[in-house]
């Protein structure tokens, strides 16, 4: 199975594209494959997967499709 990782608002200026597919081998949480393609993890802030917000510790399973937002500052 494969997750679709969207990335947005400037991240994908540390790859050639905005959108990265990903092959999974079982269950595997996001923070593996920010490791895996070299993505820093600090740079994460919001994650949606599916629409929903969750931290990069979900486990992914397969066919999710993952948008990841730089953090915000200020109120």
């Amino acid at each position: 199975m494969t997750v679709t990782l969207k990335l947005k608002s400037g991240l994908e200026k540390f790859f050639d594209k905005c959108i990265i597919e990903k092959e999974l081998s079982g269950n595997t949480c996001l923070i593996d494959i920010l490791h895996e393609i070299n993505f820093p993890e600090e740079k994460a802030g919001i994650v949606l997967i599916d629409g929903k917000v969750c931290n990069k510790n979900h486990m992914l399973h397969g066919g999710e499709t993952v948008k990841i937002f730089p953090q915000t500052i200020g109120c």
